[in-house]
């Protein structure tokens, strides 16, 4: 009877230990990016639940595959603090793209996340739409610059109006003496 309730709880235990997660897990994925936008991702590995910190001689990429073509680039993580790593991607063209991490062996061998498509890069038409897509991603100095010099312009407008109507209004109230 002991036996068949042990059976019974290996059982029951089964699935839990089933359902523990080991992997990869990465902090964004790269939809909704155009050819040539910097795809920056880090990554974390787990092994049953938990955070693993891999050796210094761990050499960890995330390669891309364009499905169309079978054009093929790999992409070397960089180790930063507490074991976690950090990858810089850029996709070289428009297209259906898939993506995977090597250098961990069996740990990630059947791991996938579904295929991406990566937008054309916009044509640059004019220096407006290149500072637009600079502050996009974030450098808004060309925007800052344009800001601070057309309200300094605004504000020299006003002072100068200011005081063209002070000294009209001056002018008005000295006028020439009255000679009786």
């Amino acid at each position: 009877m002991r036996l068949l309730a042990a059976a019974v709880a290996s059982l029951l235990l089964l699935p839990s230990i089933a359902a523990a997660k080991s992997g990869v897990v990465l902090d964004s994925t790269p939809q909704g990016y155009e050819v040539g936008e910097p795809w920056v991702v880090s990554i974390t590995v787990i092994h049953h639940d938990a955070r693993v910190e891999l050796p210094p001689r761990a050499r960890l990429a995330i390669r891309i595959d364009k499905q169309s073509t079978g054009e093929t680039h790999a992409f070397a993580f960089r180790r930063r603090h507490r074991g976690a790593f950090t990858a810089r991607v850029v996709f070289p063209s428009a297209g259906v793209w898939t993506y995977r991490v090597t250098g961990l062996g069996s740990l990630v061998a059947n791991q996938g996340w579904e295929p991406v498509t990566i937008a054309p890069a916009p044509a640059a038409k004019s220096n407006g739409s290149l500072a637009h897509s600079t502050a996009r991603r974030g450098d808004s100095s060309a925007g800052w610059i344009a800001g601070v010099a057309g309200g300094a312009f605004v504000l020299a407008l006003l002072l100068v109006w200011r005081r063209a109507g002070r000294v009209q209004a001056q002018g008005s109230r000295t006028g020439p003496a009255r000679t009786g």
